[in-house]
């Protein structure tokens, strides 16, 4: 089938050298000399648009809508044109006459990034530029960037120096409030369930989430707890970790992963990282292998998985049990497979701050092994296999309703929010490249979610310090590894004992990076870290 065979074309005016893509949709409009539209296009009728324009692919173009010269619309950008659109009116089906079309200007030579909305009535002036995923109310002044949602001023547009910098501060670690803002619509209706049916300690809500996490990480089953830690105890307990056994881990970790194994009985034995991408050293893991072991529990550290192929060859040849700790790797792969499904069972954490947060503690247990899956549900239920018959000594671990019924909502953004986190670690390798910060190694056959992004300097307090006088908000994850922490001062282990760790510890240091992190913010940083760094100002 030709390009011409997939449009769809009805009393449209084309000027010269316009250029269509297939799968398109016009009808009723008029498009200028030397203008582009991409696949999946809908213009309809009384729009107009100028010579020199590129509308990218999937992106709605409403009657009504009227772009001038020389303006760039990005992927899956939609006008609306009604301010009060119903499926309704007078208890009909709404007809054309029932509605009032409000026109909406873009001026010559503006920008609208990827997946803006675009309310109607508004008119984006000459050179602006709409950050992607930015949701305009109102009119964009000419010359200026504005993002977010809704769209607020960031900066005039080509004017870099220190004073126009200053309007993007702060830049937060994290924006939970901004990710609220773009599903608030759908959470609460979610919330409203579970105050409906009274489920509020596990239920329908969570249930449903099981199902459907599991699935997202290609595993069998899941099993929705109170925590990411919870998840861990009850894998461990689950594969009959108990005292007197051993667990190989690393140190450079949350202290939940050792804690985790220290609630069975048993004792964690620390393998060192691997200095590039700080996930277990594979070649250190048999040297520590003893006739005590059994499980290793890998942690697939900032979002990305450790080398998971040799790990399991290894603990096959040994008859031990593997658990992938994952608890910052929701959607994380490893060689095309998700992790949590790799080992015999996978630890996920909901904490808020995650990729996929819920609004309150939360986890998961994912695993393939059907026994594994009944062990963990009564081991989270006080070890009941029915109401008052408990088969196991359990505990109180369960998932309340209120998470369920938020973490399905936030699930069917997860994609969309990993994709803009990785495009985002894309653009920060670019910007530092050179820099003299040392930026994270992405295995190539890995797919990094980037939980955190968190670069290595030698001097990371001061740049910490610096960095937080020019209104950036960093994290350190982690400043001391685990070894070396006072509570587990009994495992015996001294500095020097894992080079590699200790050395990440003293030079991590986290970035901000989220989906809603305006690229001008993440320039903002980037701009600083390089001033910071060439002009040697680290007090």
């Amino acid at each position: 089938m030709s390009n011409e065979e997939k449009q769809s074309l009805t009393n449209v005016t084309l000027g010269e050298n316009v250029r269509l893509a297939g799968f398109i949709n016009l009808y009723g409009c008029d498009v200028g000399d030397n203008s582009g539209i991409g696949a999946f296009v809908e213009v309809q009728k009384n729009a107009r648009i100028g010579k020199n324009v590129k509308i990218s692919s999937h992106s709605f173009v409403c009657e009504g809508v009227s772009i001038e010269d020389d303006v760039f619309i990005g992927h899956n950008v939609s006008f609306i044109n009604d301010k009060h659109p119903r499926a309704t009116a007078n208890g009909r089906p709404q007809i054309e006459e029932d509605w009032v079309c409000i026109p909406t200007l873009v001026k010559k030579g503006a920008s609208i990034g990827t997946s803006s909305t675009i309310l109607c009535g508004v008119t984006i002036g000459e050179n602006a530029i709409v950050g992607a995923g930015s949701v305009v109310t109102e009119d964009v002044p000419a010359n200026t960037v504005v993002a977010g949602i809704p769209a607020r001023f960031i900066r005039k547009v080509d004017e870099g120096s220190e004073t126009d910098r200053s309007a993007l501060k702060p830049v937060p670690f994290l924006d939970l409030k901004a990710q609220y803002q773009t599903i608030k619509s759908e959470i609460k209706p979610a919330i409203n369930r579970v105050l409906d049916n009274c489920s509020y300690v596990l239920g329908p809500e969570v249930a449903a989430f099981e199902k459907e996490f599991a699935a997202y990480q290609d595993a069998a089953f899941g099993v929705a707890v109170n925590s990411g830690t919870s998840a861990l105890h009850l894998a461990l307990l689950s594969a009959g970790i108990g005292p007197g056994d051993e667990v190989i881990t690393v140190p450079f970790t949350f202290v939940a992963t050792v804690a985790a194994i220290v609630y069975t009985g048993a004792r964690p034995v620390f393998v060192d990282v691997d200095p590039q991408t700080l996930t277990m050293d594979i070649d250190r893991i048999e040297a520590s292998i003893t006739s005590r072991t059994k499980c290793i529990l890998p942690v697939h550290i900032y979002g990305q998985s450790a080398e998971m192929d040799p790990i399991m060859e290894i603990a096959r040849r040994h008859g031990l049990i593997v658990i992938e700790d994952a608890c910052q790797a929701h959607g994380a792969e490893y060689h095309g497979r998700r992790v949590g499904s790799i080992g015999d069972m996978g630890c996920f954490s909901f904490y808020p701050g995650k990729n996929l947060g819920a609004y309150g503690e939360g986890g998961i247990v994912t695993t393939n092994d059907s026994a594994h899956d009944k062990n963990i549900r009564m081991l989270r239920d006080w070890g009941a296999e029915s109401k008052y018959n408990h088969i196991l000594k359990g505990y109180n671990y369960r998932m309340e309703g209120m998470q369920g019924a938020v973490l399905q909502v936030k699930l069917r953004h997860l994609e969309k929010w990993t994709e803009a986190r990785r495009s985002l670690a894309a653009l920060y390798h670019k910007l530092l490249a050179g820099t003299g910060a040392k930026i994270p190694h992405e295995l190539p056959a890995n797919r990094h979610v980037y939980h955190v992004y968190a670069i290595r300097v030698a001097r990371r307090d001061a740049l910490q310090r610096a960095l937080a006088e020019k209104g950036v908000h960093t994290g350190i994850h982690y400043p001391v590894p685990v070894h070396l922490q006072p509570a587990y001062a009994d495992l015996g282990y001294k500095p020097g004992d894992f080079p590699h760790s200790e050395a990440a510890a003293n030079e991590v240091l986290s970035l901000p990076l989220y989906a809603e992190l305006h690229t001008a913010q993440l320039e903002y940083v980037c701009h600083n870290i390089q001033e910071i760094l060439e002009n040697g100002t680290l007090g």
